[in-house]
């Protein structure tokens, strides 16, 4: 079986396998220092790289369990990630992930901070609460750990058994020199992480027309408003409204 190293093979490849045909020169810029999203040039544009919603286990819980748990009242969001990948980056994700699952926009937030891990509570404009609790200080190397829930008022949902602690892997390997683990979610991107899977599947959408790009870049400025608000709830330890019309 072919293996895959990098994003850009993944996506190639992809396209290959569907047989997609007559796709212009694009190119993946990933977020430098203090950049809070990858980047795609394509078609003349700069596409802000939202991969994060293209996982599939958040687009079940926003798309398939959230109409069927009656009227939406919460979202529970715990995740870390390495430092390397940025503080203001990982509450950017998760604060547009809230908008996912909870269909709605932030109205006001209460932050505290301690280095580099937060509880945010947002509440949203429909009435919703997103409780997120996010930390970037895991060693490098280290697989991230995410688990979202949502609640309505006839049941609940959530992208991992509810009871599970940390992400599980597909194969444990125990041999002469410990544990190793390998998990490989599709037969297509073999050898890429699940993350780099994700993001190499969302640039596949996009240049395939799957994504409306537009409606992503478009929405930059308002999910840059929402981080602000957060990190301004963090010095004013206190509430934050959001201004009319994000």
């Amino acid at each position: 079986m072919k293996k895959i190293t990098t994003v850009e093979e993944g996506v190639k490849e992809l396209l290959e396998v569907n047989e997609i045909k007559g796709v212009g020169p694009w190119r993946l810029v990933l977020a430098g220092e203090g950049g809070l999203t990858d980047r795609l040039e394509y078609d003349g544009k700069s596409i802000p790289l939202y991969f994060w919603r293209s996982d599939p286990r958040l687009r079940n819980l926003a798309c398939k369990v959230a109409p069927r748990i009656g009227e939406l009242c919460a979202s529970k969001q715990t995740c870390a990630v390495p430092r390397s990948f940025g503080f203001e980056r990982l509450l950017f994700m998760e604060l547009d992930t809230a908008c996912m699952l909870l269909s709605s926009r932030p109205s006001h937030m209460v932050a505290f901070r301690n280095g580099e891990a937060i509880n945010c509570i947002c509440h949203m404009q429909n009435d919703t609460v997103a409780t997120l609790e996010l930390t970037s200080a895991l060693p490098e190397g280290t697989r991230w750990q995410r688990k979202h829930a949502i609640f309505g008022t006839e049941g609940m949902g959530c992208d991992q058994p509810v009871g599970r602690k940390i992400e599980s892997e597909a194969i444990y390997l125990f041999g002469e020199n410990g544990l190793d683990v390998h998990t490989d979610i599709s037969m297509f991107t073999y050898g890429l992480s699940p993350l780099q899977t994700t993001m190499a599947d969302c640039i596949y959408q996009i240049l395939t027309g799957k994504i409306d790009a537009g409606k992503w870049a478009e929405e930059e400025s308002s999910l840059n408003a929402w981080l602000s608000m957060a990190l301004a709830a963090v010095d004013a330890d206190g509430r934050v409204f959001a201004r009319s019309g994000q």
